[in-house]
């Protein structure tokens, strides 16, 4: 077995041995065990904890945006009367005489809208403060 070695020059030249020499070989890296641990440890996805505040403030509004329809619903009325404010506290629209009450829409969703403000707009503007 010969091998062809193209010199500057453009002519061949036949090689005989062509096992590559050891010295010529990339030395073969040794296992380190350090190495291996470092690398493990690097592979290892990091997550944050659940922050108790964020959960808090997450059941904070779904409380304020459920409590109107839950009022509705534990008064002593007939289910036909409790279906109508529950839908008129969410809607502003009446199934009775078929009008549009804003106050009854603001009764449904102003609990809402007041726990959002306090649980996203609160925690920004004293962030924006700490900033300054």
């Amino acid at each position: 077995m010969q091998r062809v070695k193209v010199l500057a020059s453009g002519k061949y030249k036949f090689v005989k041995n062509i096992t590559k020499s050891l010295s010529r070989r990339k030395p073969r890296r040794k296992n380190n065990p350090r190495k291996k641990n470092v690398r493990r440890m690097a592979k290892k996805k990091r997550r944050g904890g659940k922050s108790i505040q964020r959960t808090a403030f997450k059941f904070i509004r779904l409380g304020a945006l459920v409590a109107p329809g839950m009022a509705e619903a534990i008064k002593p009325q007939s289910n036909q009367k409790k279906v109508n404010n529950i839908i008129a506290s969410y809607t502003g629209f009446s199934m009775e005489d078929g009008r549009f009450y804003p106050e009854w829409l603001a009764r449904g969703w102003m609990p809402f809208l007041m726990a959002s403000l306090a649980t996203y707009g609160i925690p920004k503007l004293t962030s924006i403060i700490r900033r300054l």
